[in-house]
């Protein structure tokens, strides 16, 4: 080797030497990747909803359908799905609707009974059925079986069925607008509504409950509702299907988790520092599907959240999942954390660093983070977009010149963040 690449490749190590100081240093924390999953899997093994045989599930088949008939044989088969193990009973009729195979009659039954005998512990498999049931009358029951176990999952479904016009089944849409109409008497009843007082106040009262659920992930005038062990130990099943390699079941678990009660963010954060880096990653993911929602969560329970979560970010290959978290909390305690890394991070550091100021920043850092916009600071289409919406007026914000090589949808994105920044916590 020559004296002269000997002396570029001197340089080029020290230059990388320096880059790699200049890095922000992570906390002080003795980071341990914990079994987080399977320590809760084996704490709640007997708990839960139980595993059913096909023998078990064929008799409620037949105590529901002899329970539909009337005289006594009807009475005495009601008063057996009445009196039966909740536990047993739930599981029975949640493997029912979950057969693709089984009649529709059945699970129309399974549905209704569900509704009336259900336990809590089956909220997040019946949440599932959200995604996968198509059949009207069948969404009604699944939303108000939620709301009366404190769950607003369901209410979107009730203003889609009443909010439609139109449907290639006419008398099945016409049964559940009916059923619907009949279901908000179950809204959470306020001072100002009571049920009976007409369809607009009906309506109005669902459009209230829901935005507040939409807001806080809980129902409005209801006391909080304390999970039941069975509860949690289902929600832990469901977090266990992060680990997955398939994507079905991981985007099953996303949906389910980011639709729960606010008790299950706590379980959530946990599962952030779990040894399995993916299932680190997608729960760190469904807390940023969940949003404002946790911040005001963390807000209303003195919950130390940016300290929760400062304990992941010494773990480089998620750190950019981490701040996309942070920022989607809305909680501008996170904005300090992010402006260092934003200043002295590599560059996907720097764009998940911006994109989440975008989301979180209050008026503190606005001078320095303008000072970075106008300066020859290298920052990624992304970040310099971002960054540069935390500045511009909503009414302007169509004016905003796109940088070159950012992807529309992208843009689109970051679009969108700008204009829920007035909804932080």
């Amino acid at each position: 080797m020559s004296k002269s690449s000997s002396l570029l490749l001197i340089l080029l190590l020290c230059t990388g030497a320096c880059s790699k100081a200049e890095q922000p240093v992570p906390p002080q924390v003795e980071l341990a990747w914990q079994a987080v999953l399977e320590q809760q899997l084996q704490t709640f093994a007997e708990e839960g909803l139980p595993e059913v045989s096909e023998e078990q599930i064929n008799d409620f088949l037949e105590a529901m359908e002899l329970a539909s008939e009337g005289g006594q044989m009807g009475a005495r088969f009601r008063t057996r799905l009445e009196e039966a193990d909740s536990l047993e009973l739930s599981a029975a009729l949640l493997a029912i609707v979950e057969d693709r195979e089984m009649e529709a009659i059945d699970k129309t039954r399974a549905y209704a009974w569900l509704r009336v005998r259900g336990d809590s512990a089956m909220m997040p498999r019946l949440t599932l059925r959200l995604k996968y049931e198509k059949d009207w009358v069948a969404n009604v029951d699944i939303a108000l079986a939620l709301l009366q176990h404190g769950s607003g999952a369901g209410l979107q479904a009730l203003l889609n069925i009443l909010n439609t016009e139109e449907s290639n089944d006419p008398d099945a849409l016409q049964q559940a607008r009916f059923r619907t109409m009949e279901g908000l008497a179950f809204l959470p009843a306020s001072d100002t509504w009571q049920p009976g007082n007409g369809f607009d106040a009906d309506w109005r009262r669902l459009l209230e409950v829901q935005a507040k659920w939409q807001k806080h992930r809980q129902l409005p005038d209801t006391k909080a509702l304390k999970p039941s062990r069975n509860q949690r130990a289902e929600v832990w099943r469901t977090l266990s299907k992060l680990i997955s390699q398939r994507l079905r079941p991981v985007d099953d678990a996303r949906f389910v988790l980011v639709r729960m009660p606010d008790w299950v963010f706590e379980a959530i954060i946990e599962t952030t520092l779990d040894e399995d880096r993916y299932v680190r990653e997608h729960a760190l993911q469904t807390l940023a599907w969940i949003g404002y929602p946790v911040g005001r969560w963390a807000l209303e329970q003195s919950f130390d959240l940016e300290g929760r979560l400062q304990v992941a970010i010494s773990g480089a290959d998620s750190r950019a999942r981490l701040f996309e978290a942070m920022g989607a909390s809305g909680l501008s305690s996170m904005q300090d954390t992010l402006l260092q890394w934003l200043k002295d991070g590599n560059m996907e550091e720097m764009t998940a660093a911006a994109d989440a100021l975008l989301r979180c920043a209050g008026p503190e850092p606005m001078a320095e983070l303008s000072a970075m916009l106008t300066s020859d600071m290298v920052l990624s289409p992304e970040a310099r977009y971002s960054l540069a919406l935390l500045f511009t007026e909503v009414e302007t914000l169509a004016e905003l010149e796109v940088p070159t090589g950012l992807d529309s949808s992208e843009a689109q994105r970051r679009l969108q963040w700008r204009l829920e920044r007035e909804q932080r916590p």
